[in-house]
């Protein structure tokens, strides 16, 4: 084997080439270097046991001299990483590649995953991994995994994009990045339209790589996939044993990567030529056939420039816009003109004059200039400010700090566009656009007002089903897709943001878009043209730019000149905020930054007695009187909190509306430290798969987030009473918060019971206390009655708690009324009344016959008298 070795390195040409064995366990290596008879009879050398430790960084590459090793640089038109490999990209093609992954996918039915079954996995295109297919209604996960060492402090970089959609009211397209099992990267972002580069640190080891998209395939979501166009991996050797050729572009000796060619240049392979003087080429262009005969120049290839106006009169002349891409060589510039009218103010502007010179300035901060003639910038009054206004319209060049360009679908940059195109009225993404490319237009902008906004004037011409996304900062803000003149709106927050515009055209085709004008609002650029009224919960001076905010438990007043504290049952609970009515059955705190909970909580015709769960006393945020004095229950009392309730792998702290701050023994809190409901104690690993980039302030690894931190509603449920906490600390990247539930179930036998973890699901957790104080308390008709026997005329009546109430008192509810022995109703009692009755009776009708006929008789007898 050795002697074919040898055999075929002297055969090959007249160059010097260097071969290197595998690296033994002693870390050394064979290193052979051969070339042919032309460059002398001592080829091919072997210098043995050479130290496989030394390094190279990027741009160089290992060689051997004298049997001395050494870093050379990179000839021009090659790089190198400094010891690592490529697959994709600028490397390996992934047509090669493949060979070294594994590709797998898997489907999950009924919580059961079938590998490899009714889907495919990863499939290559234009240098490209594409994620597979499988069928409608499943979750598809997509798998790619590979093994490899890292000898010295190395990276692995990955350059992907993916489909994320909502569905159904959840986010469905996540892709995840493991290393030896353990999630290093997660992402779930609505930002398909960009490219994204995640670079992990490597420890030197061994690394088992893993990537996957997770999605499901509906009718609403037809066809996601996920697209890899590189992974680079640095610190598999100590360096380069060759440089890599650019296949795009060259660059400078001893470099890291390929520098594309500039406009009207070429990549032939060694070095970037000049395009002849009759034609143009883009950025990047490769090969002499890329260049392209000069079109004929028009005026949108050269821009105006005026002076500055002297005099009350500017002069114009005309200059060619950088690249000059058309037939400047045959086009005479138009002459300039003399003596024109100075330019007129754009709104929130007056003129100054400095000598003879006049000029357009903004208007001072707090300042702003109406649409009459005064020239003369004002003040807004108390309860409003300055909200400045600056709109782009003029065309003629590219605006500063506006950036443009063209990227294909695998990453690279697009070959007949760099990006849109000033044409002095409109910017235009031109015609004729290559499939699967996009045309970005990037800006940062600065909002100083408490929000912003940005309206753009657009136009499809030739529509034909392309779109216009935008992006904040990396997240899906809007898309349009309509053919006639529209106005589109981009609403920001307060600070920096990054914003892009992005065309993509269905299909090659002569479809574009122009954008006529962007007008930003709230920003620090530009003047006032009006003063708007400050926003609840805010306040301004005379001549303010900004409105202030009002600390918490206050808002602004109603003509927004102060604060004042909020009513009592309202409540403010962060700064700036407007004053909200607690929820039924609480009051407010007393700096009313919160609700709390009172010992009856009233809900419409329901009344339930929480006094011995919810700990309050006289002072609030302290637990002084309730369930917890008990001399069993103290060990799981936490200041206002019940707890540590484990479940899910956490422990869990809940309060019953008393709201605090918890303090746990060598956990720090993740945020900072705050006021909540409840609380959990989360791994720290589990937290920064969402907020990468935060500072670590926790020694261990654990720490204290909150799942709520106002009452957000307390509701009557079936099963009891249902307390809402929200507006914890942010759960995720997209400053969604964590948000929890208590539900006190109205369970008698439990007694006072205990609080539990039931559920959990993405960024919320449920409570469950099964007590007898989810009961509400009883009213009189729900109460059941028990009386006494009859005693002395009196009987003894007492109410008792029903089934499904409690009465919030210890002791009964009695009294007592009259009655009649039950001895006068006996059966001998009653014949003996009848007969008596009987008696009475017949004595009666006797009376009343001896009375008739004693009447009778004595009106005989005086009847007897008169005839006599």
């Amino acid at each position: 084997m050795w002697s074919f070795l040898l055999f075929t390195l002297v055969s090959s040409d007249c160059v010097k080439s260097n071969y290197f064995t595998e690296c033994s366990a002693s870390l050394t290596r064979d290193i052979i270097v051969a070339g042919s008879s032309d460059c002398g009879k001592e080829y091919p050398k072997i210098y043995p046991s050479q130290d496989c430790t030394f390094p190279c960084g990027p741009g160089t590459y290992l060689d051997i001299t004298e049997g001395a090793m050494s870093c050379l640089p990179c000839q021009s038109g090659t790089y190198s990483i400094g010891g690592g490999e490529i697959l994709g990209g600028d490397g390996e093609s992934w047509e090669s590649s493949l060979s070294k992954v594994i590709s797998e996918c898997y489907i999950n039915v009924d919580d059961i995953d079938y590998y490899n079954l009714n889907c495919t996995g990863w499939t290559q295109s234009d240098n490209i991994l594409i994620s597979g297919e499988t069928t409608k209604g499943y979750t598809y996960t997509a798998g790619l995994s590979f093994s490899f060492s890292i000898v010295k402090q190395g990276t692995v970089t990955v350059t992907y994009r993916k489909d994320t959609v909502h569905l159904n009211g959840y986010k469905v397209g996540f892709f995840s990045i493991f290393l030896n099992l353990e999630m290093k990267h997660f992402d779930d972002e609505i930002d398909d339209s960009t490219w994204k580069t995640i670079t992990l640190p490597l420890d030197p080891g061994n690394y088992e790589f893993y990537l996957e998209y997770r999605t499901m395939k509906s009718a609403k979501n037809i066809e996601p996939h996920a697209y890899v166009s590189e992974i680079r991996v640095i610190g598999t050797d100590w360096s380069s044993t060759h440089c890599h050729p650019c296949k795009r572009g060259g660059n400078l000796p001893g470099s890291s990567k390929c520098d594309l060619c500039d406009f009207n240049y070429y990549w032939d392979g060694f070095d970037c030529k000049t395009c002849p003087n009759d034609k143009y080429s883009l950025k990047g262009s490769v090969g002499e056939e890329s260049c392209q005969p000069r079109l004929e120049c028009t005026e949108n290839d050269y821009k105006h420039i005026y002076s500055n106006c002297t005099n009350s009169s500017r002069n114009l002349t005309y200059q060619w816009k950088e690249p000059i891409l058309c037939a400047y060589q045959n086009y005479t510039l138009p002459s300039g003109k003399y003596n024109l009218s100075c330019e007129t103010c754009k709104q929130g502007h007056f003129i100054e004059k400095t000598g003879d010179v006049t000029k357009c300035v903004a208007c001072p901060d707090g300042k702003y200039i109406s649409n009459d003639t005064n020239n003369k910038c004002e003040n807004c009054t108390a309860g409003y400010y300055a909200l400045k206004i600056y709109n782009y319209s003029d065309w003629t060049e590219l605006p500063e700090n506006f950036t443009t360009n063209c990227i294909m679908t695998d990453g690279t940059v697009c070959l007949d566009s760099s990006g849109w195109i000033p044409s002095t009225y409109y910017l235009t993404t031109g015609k004729n656009l290559q499939s699967h490319s996009e045309v970005f237009l990037n800006r940062y902008f600065d909002i100083e007002s408490n929000f912003g906004i940005i309206k753009f004037e657009y136009e499809f011409i030739n529509f034909q089903g392309g779109s216009l996304d935008a992006y904040v900062d990396g997240a899906w803000s809007g898309g349009w897709s309509q053919s006639d003149f529209q106005t589109g709106t981009i609403s920001l927050t307060q600070g920096l943001h990054y914003v892009q515009w992005t065309y993509w055209p269905n299909s090659t085709n002569s479809e574009e878009i122009r954008i006529y004008s962007i007008k930003i609002h709230g920003s620090i650029e530009g003047g006032a043209k009006l003063c708007a009224k400050c926003l609840d919960g805010s306040y301004s001076t005379s001549g303010s730019a900004i409105c202030s905010l009002c600390s918490p438990g206050n808002s602004s007043n109603t003509d927004n000149t102060g604060c004042i504290p909020c009513q009592n049952y309202y409540y403010s609970p962060i700064e700036g905020s407007k004053c909200y009515k607690c929820p039924s059955g609480t009051i407010s705190n007393n700096n009313r930054t919160n609700c709390i909970a009172t010992d009856y909580t009233y809900l419409s015709d329901e009344t339930f007695y929480l006094g011995n769960i919810t700990g309050r006393g006289v002072t609030e945020g302290v637990y002084t009187t309730g369930i917890c004095d008990m001399p069993s229950s103290k060990l799981y009392c936490h200041q206002t909190f019940y707890g540590p309730l484990p479940g899910d792998k956490k422990n869990f702290y809940v309060s019953v509306m008393n709201p605090s701050q918890i303090v746990l023994p060598s956990v720090s809190y993740y945020f900072k430290p705050t006021s909540a409901f409840a609380y959990a104690v989360m791994e720290k690993k589990e937290l920064t798969k969402f907020k990468e980039g935060s500072s670590d302030v926790c020694k261990n690894d654990k720490a204290v987030v909150s799942l709520g931190s106002i009452v957000s509603g307390v509701n009557r449920v079936r099963e009891g009473l249902k307390i809402d906490y929200s507006q914890g600390d942010y759960c995720d990247k997209y400053q969604r918060t964590y948000n929890s539930s208590l539900l006190l179930y109205c369970d008698k036998s439990a007694n006072i019971g205990w609080p539990a973890h039931n559920n959990t699901r993405h960024c919320f957790y449920e409570f469950v206390w099964k007590t007898k104080y989810g009961c509400p308390v009883c009213m009189f008709e729900d109460m059941n009655t028990i009386y006494s026997s009859c005693e002395n005329g009196k009987r003894t009546y007492k109410k008792i708690e029903g089934s499904y109430c409690i009465l919030p008192f210890d002791g009964d509810i009695e009294w007592t009324e009259p009655c009649w022995d039950p001895v006068l109703f006996s059966w001998p009692m009653l014949v003996a009344g009848i007969l008596i009755g009987i008696l009475l009776l017949s004595a009666l009708v006797s009376l009343l016959m001896y009375v008739k006929y004693h009447k009778g008789y004595r009106q005989l007898e005086d009847q007897s008298r008169n005839i006599s």
